[in-house]
Parts: structure tokens; sequence; C-alpha cells
């Protein structure tokens, strides 16, 4: 996306004083308001790129300015958010993106909302007069039950304050997963037939669904399939999954 004028204007403010640009000229932009964030970024990734500016650990530079947003709103809990982020959060942040990569703006969001829980936490027990090494398991499970769906992501920060004697022995179970729907047998022939013989569907949704209800393919993967991988010998005709060519039955042949 490339910036318009009127959102550019602010950046090239910053060029025309004729001192070196840096990362936190950039940062100071979209923290004041003069220009929006994802110009910004736009920008940064660019003056990278062209080697105007040096690379920097992207994932730690937001992480830590989102947490001195915190702090300035709750002075009061510094030391224990900072400590959380930088001896907790951050490293274990670092090498899920070093060893997973991908899924940059997930990992941000996720840091961004535990410290945010944590510092609602600390907030949330300051105001009944508990410090955190006076919080029980009541108290934790007090809390939560206000608002368990967000709240349980606190189960980071709880975790860490135990291990390292910030409190006392706490618990929070992790949050359940919803179990996964599936479909029953005669649901699951139903569809086949459908995708094998509704002519109004489009004719891909029906190969595509045939090779999914047939073979549980993952989707990406059938996508990915090129003509390639159908072949016919005689009368038969084989679809190649992986290496092994598989014989199709004479509806499926025919899509």
């Amino acid at each position: 996306m490339t910036p318009s004028a009127e959102e550019a204007r602010p950046l090239g403010d910053l060029v025309a004083t004729g001192r070196p640009l840096t990362h936190l000229d950039l940062d100071a932009t979209a923290g004041d308001g003069r220009a929006a964030p994802r110009t910004v970024d736009y920008l940064r990734g660019l003056l990278v790129a062209y080697q105007v500016l040096p690379e920097r650990d992207e994932l730690s530079a937001r992480v830590e300015r989102h947490l001195d947003r915190v702090v300035a709103r709750h002075p009061e809990h510094a030391l224990l958010l900072r400590s959380y982020v930088r001896w907790s959060l951050l490293p274990r942040a670092r090498r899920h993106e070093r060893l997973r990569g991908g899924g940059f703006l997930g990992r941000v969001r996720a840091a961004y909302s535990r410290i945010n829980r944590a510092a609602e936490f600390l907030t949330g027990m300051a105001v009944q007069g508990r410090l955190l090494r006076e919080v029980t398991q009541h108290d934790v499970d007090t809390w939560l039950a206000i608002n368990p769906g967000t709240r349980f992501t606190v189960r980071d920060f709880i975790v860490w304050a135990t291990r390292r004697g910030h409190a006392r022995p706490l618990d929070v179970a992790h949050w359940p997963k919803k179990d996964p729907v599936s479909l029953d047998e005669d649901s699951h022939w139903q569809l086949l037939h459908q995708c094998l013989t509704d002519t109004d569907l489009p004719l891909d949704v029906r190969g595509a669904g045939a090779i999914l209800l047939l073979f549980g393919q993952h989707l990406t993967r059938i996508a990915a399939l090129t003509t390639h991988a159908v072949t016919t010998v005689g009368e038969n005709t084989f679809l190649t999954l992986d290496l092994t060519p598989i014989p199709l039955p004479g509806p499926l042949a025919g899509l």
C-alpha cells in the first residue's frame, strides 16, 4: 500500500530536517498521530529494504512500545510488568518466531493481550487492597469468572509469577477448546452423492468436494493439484496425491 501525499507529509518533514532518519523517528510519528501506523510500517519496510535503515527486531520493538504505553497508565505495576515481558514473554515470542516463522501480527497481538490482561489483573487486585504475593486462588477464580472468555489470557502471567516466587502457588486452567464438529456417516455420504451428481454445483467445487470426502485431503493440497495428477490407462482413471496413483470410481473419474 502506497501512502497518500497527506499521510506521507509528516514523514517528509522528518527527512527535510537533514539529519539521518532513525527507527525512533518513525515510531514517534506513529505514536503522536502525525502519520498512520500502517503508513509508517510501509515506509519502514522500504527504508530497510533499500538499506537506508538497519534491520531491527521488529517484534521486540512493537511489544516494548506497547509495554511503555501500558506502564504509563499503570506506573505502580511497572516493575512486575517489565520483568514479566523481559524475562518470559519476549524470549518465548522471539523463539517461536525463529522456529516457526510466519504469523508475525498474530504473535504481536497475543503479546499485547497478555500484557493488557496482566495489567488488568494487577489493577483489579490492587482495588481490593491486595499485593500480588497476597492474592489467593479464590481471588483468581473470582476475577476470571467475570469474563472468562478474555481473562484466561492472564494464565501466562500467573504461571510466570508463581514460578518466580512473586505469588503464592496459583492456577489458571487452560481455556477449554471446543469439541471439533464432525459429520455423521449419513451426512458424509449424502454430501459425497451431491458432489458426484448435482450439476448445479460448479465443476471444481464438485471435484474438490469429492476428493475431500473420499480421501480426506486438506483443501490447500487439493487446490494445489494440477492436471498432471490425473492419468488414464485404458478405461481406468488414476489420481496421484503423493507418489502412488489411486484408481478413481467411475463417477469421480468422470468429473
